[in-house]
């Protein structure tokens, strides 16, 4: 029998979660993630293996050989504690809900969904449109969840938007294509029919999934898609699977909700998919709560406010849900930590910016950790105006996360006051007269600014894949333009930082390969050119910088 580590490491891989993401969906440390996959820790706590188990989308059995092997109950009975207990908690910041008490406000938005499925035998379909952490995800989830929560459990004003009616005779599917395994064809349609508590097909593909939901699907079905743009960018989910789906969204009881953080019709352009199935959609864009849904969130979490305080955080937070809980969140860890008065939070009061000393060295990766730490915690304006940084700045930067390659190029190449080069590459060439679709690019030349302080004209500018190994980019900087032109490889995986850095420390390669840190630096500092030289000089041994030194390094040739 696996060991919980065993299992547990297995489950993680199948999905292509890294530990970061793992840990900031389920509320650990990436630290935590780790010590479990090493077998550091036995017994882990039991919620936290059963969040992981949903996470993952594991199935009955699996679900229950996991909390077994962690010394857990079966899944239902902890599932039954566990959201006995949950109903009660408060939001947590960063964190989509799971469990319906926690969902607050957005009535104008549950009333289009509603008479969207006010005919249950004609579903129409609906796209949600926001900004990160707008709460999307956790809509998804209230639907999920809400007709499955007894009364009960649930708030005196739920289900709001709907007066007394709920989807029981729906039933649901969640689909997150943060998980990599869901981006291919046979996997997604496995894990949809496995939620139907469908037999699954072999093979299972297109043909055998339609007859099935044909033959079996006998009550409304709604398939809640969460993250789109991840699916739009995987080679597996081409147009023409976009275009096959198109048959399933004619069917009146199959039902789609998808969540994106641009317009579906500007997202398929992007991408290169363009398919009738996204032209059925409608779109609900999230913007802030009312003033009275802030102030419904804010009341849930049970600390007596003033009058000022809330209008103090109804202001500062301009009624985005996530900026509510964090500021809430703050107000009751100082609370709990006998603090004497909330008035110390206030950022005009605040005798020490600790937040300060954090803003360069937090992980480019810790977009989720570096919100929370720096853009919504009180002693922002003077972080940013103790290192120089413009509030756009910050934005621009955790926005860097999420942008295609060719954005993120052009940030770049505003940042160091660059000009993009086209390029030929060959393997994209190809593969467009194969495909006939848009592939994205990987690689950029820049032609950069003449006040560099190194002697480099242009330069290479290239995003590997997630499972790029450091042999593959090894043997890839030998080949074609590469070979004789500086490569800066930007990867946003730690992880993978670290596996390709001996490229980058290589005296026989030209690549460059910057850490968290140092990519966080690129993108926050006031002087990012003086941040990319020093880069260049450190890794490519350069000694001769004008109108600096460095010194102790190995020239190498650059033209």
């Amino acid at each position: 029998m696996l060991s919980f580590s065993q299992l547990l490491d297995k489950y993680i891989r199948e999905s292509g979660l890294s530990n970061s993401l793992l840990a900031w969906k389920i509320g650990v440390s990436r630290i935590t993630v780790s010590r479990w996959r090493n077998e550091e820790v036995k017994n882990p706590n039991c919620k936290s293996v059963l969040k992981i188990a949903e996470l993952l989308k594991l199935n009955q059995v699996e679900q229950d050989e996991l909390l077994s092997a962690a010394g857990c109950q079966s899944a239902n009975l902890v599932s039954q504690s566990f959201m006995r207990k949950t109903s009660e908690n408060r939001p947590i910041p960063g964190i989509p809900i799971y469990h319906s008490s926690q969902f607050f406000g957005r009535v104008e938005a549950l009333k289009r969904i509603r008479h969207a499925w006010q005919n249950p035998s004609v579903l129409q379909h609906l796209a949600i449109i926001g900004e990160r952490r707008s709460g999307k995800t956790s809509l998804l989830k209230y639907l999920q969840y809400i007709s499955q929560t007894p009364a009960t459990e649930r708030r005196p004003d739920q289900p709001q938007g709907w007066d007394s009616w709920l989807p029981h005779d729906f039933q649901f599917v969640f689909v997150d294509f943060h998980l990599a395994a869901l981006c291919q064809v046979e996997r997604l349609l496995e894990n949809i029919l496995k939620q139907l508590n469908f037999e699954v097909p072999d093979p299972c593909d297109l043909i055998n999934f339609s007859t099935i939901l044909d033959t079996q699907l006998d009550k409304p079905t709604v398939i809640l898609m969460d993250e789109i743009e991840s699916a739009l960018e995987s080679p597996s989910l081409d147009a023409q699977f976009w275009h096959n789906l198109r048959y399933y969204a004619g069917n009146g009881k199959l039902g789609f909700v998808v969540t994106a953080h641009k317009p579906l019709d500007t997202l398929v352009k992007d991408y290169g998919k363009e398919s009738p199935f996204f032209y059925l959609f409608s779109s609900l864009f999230l913007g802030p709560l009312t003033e009275n849904e802030a102030q419904k969130l804010i009341n849930s979490f049970s600390f007596p406010l003033t009058a000022k305080d809330i209008d103090w955080i109804l202001q500062e937070s301009g009624c985005h849900p996530a900026l509510l809980q964090l500021f809430c969140d703050e107000l009751l860890f100082f609370s709990e930590e006998n603090a004497s008065k909330i008035d110390k939070l206030l950022p005009e009061k605040k005798g020490s910016n600790t937040a300060s000393k954090y803003l360069f060295s937090l992980p480019t990766v810790g977009r989720p950790a570096l919100s929370q730490i720096l853009q919504w915690q009180y002693s922002i304006n003077a972080a940013l105006k103790d290192n120089d940084v413009p509030k756009s700045g910050l934005e621009e930067a955790e926005n860097f996360l999420y942008r295609s390659n060719s954005e993120r190029c052009e940030v770049l190449a505003k940042k160091l006051g660059a000009t993009e080069i086209p390029v030929f590459n060959l393997d994209v060439f190809k593969s467009q007269l194969q495909n006939r679709f848009q592939t994205h690019q990987d690689i950029f030349k820049l032609h950069l600014n003449d006040n560099l302080l190194i002697n480099l004209s242009d330069c290479f500018l290239y995003f590997p894949p997630n499972n790029l190994s450091l042999q593959e980019l090894e043997m890839r900087s030998q080949q074609g333009e590469m070979a004789f032109q500086v490569t800066i490889v930007i990867s946003l995986n730690s992880e993978q930082q670290t596996a390709l850095r001996p490229c980058g420390e290589n005296p026989s390669t030209q690549c460059v390969v910057p850490n968290s840190q140092e990519l966080t630096q690129l993108l926050l500092a006031p002087d990012p050119i003086k941040i990319f030289a020093t880069l260049l000089a450190n890794q490519l041994k350069i000694t001769q910088i004008s109108p600096y030194q460095v010194s102790e390094g190995v020239n190498k040739d650059i033209t």
